[in-house]
């Protein structure tokens, strides 16, 4: 999974009238947030409407109260538990900011009028974003191991325009800073170079930030560019994880995990919280590669689910390995 140092923020309320209320039941959902969109899509969403009465219900119009939104009903009658829709249309060209747009579906039986909402927050980044995501323009630190610094470099093209500036670089977090530069052109685009660098301290894991770009480009004036790095353990185990065969109470089965180092280590000791595992490292020694031996040797039928740590003199590293299997009566 991969972890994100920012935060999306998603605001969901929910605002609706009926004159009769049989009526505000019909309908599963009132209100449909499309959250932060570009320029240009026309965003779409059906409004599910159920007859829960036990007559025959008539829907008599839907009106909106701006033009950037459209709603049909394909049907008018319903039965008893019968379904139909309200579907939305929503133009992104004919906003900015923030917009919300009521729906006012009226019944004629019963006499009745329920207020859907419709919202969404018109952000042209996100279009410069989107773009970036789908053209692979991921800045890669790639694989880096704890502890370390890393570096990036990513190559973007835009339409070239005369005097164009690089004014600003942001990033989401402190961990990482960048710089960019007008490369030069090449048929007809503008090469900006971003070259990025990542600090040490965050943990182990899959993580995921963003780069702005600024520039005086009329129609590029923010380039939204993701960037990711996958941190790894600076002290690793192969196998990563051990399952034993079903195994009988008084019986031994054995295992071996090769243990290993970008630079030579000390296996300090073991923590483990079953009887029925014992963990042996081959030396004491300090050395890029260690040997241990996972026995096991239930004392009683049931399933293991066990995680061994193995401590090292390495700073704020130790090795967790599930252990698994299951132990039978004779």
């Amino acid at each position: 999974m991969l972890r994100s140092l920012f935060v999306c923020l998603s605001v969901v309320t929910v605002i609706s009238h009926a004159s009769a209320g049989s009526a505000d039941t019909f309908f599963d959902e009132k209100v449909k947030n499309f959250g932060r969109v570009g320029y240009g899509p026309i965003l779409e969403h059906d409004f599910r409407l159920t007859n829960t009465t036990n007559q025959t219900i008539s829907i008599s119009s839907a009106a909106v109260s701006c033009g950037c939104v459209s709603a049909t009903i394909p049907v008018n009658s319903l039965r008893p538990g019968e379904s139909t829709y309200v579907h939305a249309t929503m133009d992104t060209k004919r906003f900015i900011g923030f917009k919300e747009v009521s729906i006012y579906v009226r019944f004629g039986n019963p006499r009745a009028e329920v207020t859907l909402k419709v919202q969404a927050t018109r952000d042209d980044t996100v279009l410069l974003e989107q773009k970036a995501v789908q053209a692979g323009e991921t800045l890669q630190f790639g694989v880096v191991h704890y502890g370390e610094e890393a570096k990036g470099t990513l190559d973007i093209a835009i339409p070239a325009n005369n005097g164009l500036k690089i004014l600003d670089v942001d990033s989401e977090t402190s961990f990482v800073s960048a710089t960019a530069s007008v490369a030069g052109v090449r048929d007809g685009k503008a090469i900006i170079s971003v070259q990025a660098k990542m600090t040490r301290g965050l943990d182990t894991g899959t993580w995921g930030t963003k780069l702005r770009v600024k520039t005086n480009h009329p129609q590029y004036a923010e380039i939204v560019i993701p960037a990711q790095v996958e941190i790894i353990s600076s002290i690793t185990a192969v196998p990563s994880s051990v399952r034993f065969p079903d195994t009988r109470v008084g019986q031994q089965q054995e295992r071996l995990i090769i243990v290993k180092g970008t630079e030579p280590f000390k296996i300090m000791g073991v923590r483990n919280g079953n009887v029925s595992i014992v963990a042996q490292a081959d030396t004491t020694q300090s050395k890029e590669r260690h040997l241990v031996r996972l026995i096991y040797n239930p004392k009683e039928a049931g399933s293991l689910n066990q995680a061994i740590e193995l401590v090292t003199d390495q700073k704020d590293t130790s090795i967790t390995i599930p252990v698994s299997g299951t132990a039978t009566k004779e």
